[in-house]
């Protein structure tokens, strides 16, 4: 698996350089050699790659001019989620729903939680309409996202206890009269 902890344009990167060992081998292409266009999705690729990208030489490069298509496959983030959650489902433990109203708090979550650095390119920026618990929101790569395709379900339960799991034994009895003064 990728390290999904580098950024998008490094994992691209680091795919040009391995399939390029004997054109980079003096010196290897960084992140900043390069500007970034937004990935195309592929659907019938003989190579079998789900997106294009168009890689230009960065303005002022004393190294590369031009530009180049490449293509690869992103990762549908329901795959990886699906790998990285246990059970295969996220499950985000909340105590106020107001503390996840946006994606980019979900994502917060998710990147402290699994070790990944999906950043704002990488999804939809929107509100997540979370209002009750549990709750379920999908959060959905963005089409400009280098590393990311497809969707994934978040839930949301509450970190509180229902009563009616603690107090399970309801007939109380009943309460007792003061004892009379002496």
């Amino acid at each position: 698996m990728s390290d999904l902890t580098l950024s998008g344009q490094q994992l691209v990167v680091d795919m040009v350089n391995a399939a390029n060992p004997s054109t980079l081998t003096d010196v290897p292409m960084v992140s900043t050699d390069v500007t970034y266009g937004v990935p195309a999705v592929l659907t019938d690729d003989p190579s079998g790659h789900n997106s294009s990208l168009l890689l230009t030489a960065a303005a002022g490069s004393s190294l590369y001019e031009g530009s180049v298509t490449v293509t690869y496959n992103r990762l549908d983030i329901g795959d990886v989620f699906a790998i990285l959650a246990p059970q295969s489902v996220v499950v985000v433990p909340v105590d106020d729903v107001s503390d996840y109203a946006s994606a980019s708090d979900i994502v917060t979550y998710l990147n402290s939680t699994y070790s990944v650095a999906i950043v704002a390119a990488d999804y939809v920026q929107e509100a997540t309409g979370l209002s009750v618990l549990p709750g379920t929101y999908t959060l959905t790569a963005a089409e400009s996202s280098l590393v990311y395709i497809g969707s994934v379900v978040i839930n949301f339960q509450s970190t509180k206890k229902q009563l009616s799991s603690i107090v399970t034994n309801t007939s109380l009895g009943g309460l007792t009269d003061p004892a009379s003064p002496s």
